[in-house]
């Protein structure tokens, strides 16, 4: 087994060993924390907020979403630990010591470069700066071919992009086995359970539907919202482009062309004599838009270009004819006995012998 670096702490450590980590938050205050090696930042951050707020100045840091950590790597980098997924383990700080820090620019870019990185085995950073003519032309290649996929994606209609995004799954043979075909019913025609009012399938909101195999998702669709329509007193029902069949706790949907019984989990639950349960959604709660968009993400030298900070007037000190005045409201935690007065004085001289008390300076 070769020989692990002297600077890599992290080698020696078992698994779920513990480690004292020290915090420092946005406001100067140092939080030591003891955590398990395999903890998520996530779950370091939640600790951390519960630790930090019997800690002075605490009413002064926002929401804990509003942070992000950051550390010194054994490259000597300084890392924005952007992926709250991430083990402490596999982030592998120099030394135990994170530092909070607001979060700036567009965190689902930073998250992506951050999971690049991960599988790259290096920062990005480093990885850009890499001299390699083979490895250049490779990239640049690549990336031609992606800027073009990405532009026909982006040209397609929803259901295009959102089959991209959530893949239906289908059996790719349209024929049914004959176990499958014997327990159908006759004339080939089967029970489906719908949720029509939410989606979390209560007892209450199923409704049952006798629908032929060979019938496609949007004529399941349209009776669903005739039922729904029915129920509700609605005589117009909703357009079905609206909705979306979604299968109850899985994040699938029926989307595509496909008769319903070469989707594989109709096709499964025919298969194990049980009745499919589905749930009626808005299409408006798929998030396709985010995920095949097209848009890559600009590179440092296209991004714009800070704003610069508006200058503050200030005001010299020599101009000011005012006299000094101050006035202490209170004092805390002060060490002395009851009863006992405290001075306090504010005093401008070359040195303490020329200090005089009772005037205004």
């Amino acid at each position: 087994m070769p020989p692990t670096s002297r600077l890599d702490m992290w080698a020696d450590k078992t698994a779920c060993s513990l480690v004292n980590v020290d915090c420092l938050l946005p406001t100067g205050v140092l939080v030591p924390i003891q955590v398990r090696i395999e903890s998520t930042l996530g779950e370091i951050k939640t600790k951390l907020w519960r630790e930090a707020s019997s800690f002075p100045l605490f009413n002064f840091l926002k929401e804990s979403t509003s942070y992000v950590f950051v550390c010194v790597n054994l490259q000597g980098k300084t890392e924005e630990l952007v992926d709250e997924n991430r083990q402490l383990i596999e982030a592998r700080p120099f030394r135990p010591l994170l530092k909070l820090i607001e979060r700036m620019g567009d965190r689902e870019e930073k998250l992506q470069m951050s999971k690049i990185g991960n599988l790259l085995g290096k920062n990005l950073d480093e990885y850009e700066q890499m001299q390699n003519a083979e490895v250049d032309e490779f990239r640049s290649r690549y990336r031609v071919i992606v800027e073009s996929i990405s532009r026909e994606r982006s040209i397609l209609d929803w259901e295009s992009r959102a089959m991209y995004a959530y893949p239906p799954d289908v059996d790719p043979e349209g024929a049914a086995p004959d176990f499958v075909e014997k327990n159908l019913m006759p004339n080939r025609r089967f029970l489906v359970n719908v949720a029509i009012r939410n989606n979390k399938a209560s007892i209450k909101d199923l409704h049952a539907f006798n629908v032929s195999a060979d019938a496609l998702p949007d004529e399941l669709l349209t009776l669903v919202l005739k039922k729904r329509g029915a129920i509700m007193g609605v005589h117009d029902f909703d357009n079905p482009k609206d909705y979306v069949l979604k299968i109850v706790g899985k994040e699938v949907y029926l989307l595509g062309c496909y008769p319903l019984l070469q989707y594989r989990y109709i096709r499964d639950c025919i298969a194990k004599l049980e009745r499919p349960a589905l749930s009626l959604v808005q299409r408006a709660s798929l998030k396709v838009e985010l995920n095949v968009t097209g848009k890559s993400a600009p590179g440092p030298e296209n991004r714009p270009p800070p704003p610069v900070p508006s200058k503050v007037s200030g005001l010299s000190l020599w101009s000011i004819n005012t006299n000094f005045r101050v006035k202490i409201a209170s004092a805390f935690n002060v060490n002395i006995i009851e009863h006992m007065k405290v001075s306090a004085v504010v005093f401008i001289v070359k040195s303490v012998s020329y200090l005089k008390w009772s005037i205004w300076i």
